[in-house]
């Protein structure tokens, strides 16, 4: 991605690739957030960022009726690149994991929960955390399913 902002030019295809890290969301996942750190050989630094329609990184289609994924380039400061790197994301975006609907805890693991179990489970939301999956398979379908119960690690 290339973009000119105030007369500067940034490039990721020139610059150099310090870190990248992302919220362990799956690149196809609405919340899906990642940012790569990068150094122009000039000594300027920037935030590469790409998300989902519901990340930082949203924007509007065409017609302004949805919203789909984006991408953005933010300069930033050697001090503020150096807080980056030490996990301190200065309000830019990724955090780690994704918010569970129902209870807003972070979480970042996968499940493959088979669509005729998940519509039961759901109840309308479609990002749980592993805990809450399990508490509603309790409450609303117990008789129906064997449950296990998951430990935080």
């Amino acid at each position: 991605m290339k973009r000119v902002i105030r007369g500067k030019t940034y490039n990721t295809e020139t610059a150099t690739l310090v870190a990248f890290r992302d919220n362990g969301c799956s690149i196809t996942n609405f919340y899906y957030c990642g940012e790569s750190l990068y150094r122009t050989p000039r000594g300027i630094y920037f935030l590469h960022g790409k998300g989902g329609p519901m990340s930082r990184y949203t924007r509007t289609t065409d017609s302004g009726r949805s919203w789909i994924g984006g991408e953005k380039i933010i300069p930033i400061s050697e001090t503020e690149a150096q807080k980056w790197l030490e996990g301190d994301t200065g309000g830019y975006g990724v955090k780690e994991g994704c918010s569970c609907q129902q209870c807003g805890v972070l979480f970042t693991i996968d499940l493959n929960i088979p669509d005729f179990l998940w519509d039961k489970i759901s109840r309308g939301k479609n990002l749980l955390c592993p805990v809450c999956i399990i508490k509603n398979i309790i409450m609303h379908h117990r008789n129906e399913y064997a449950v296990y119960h998951l430990k935080r690690g």
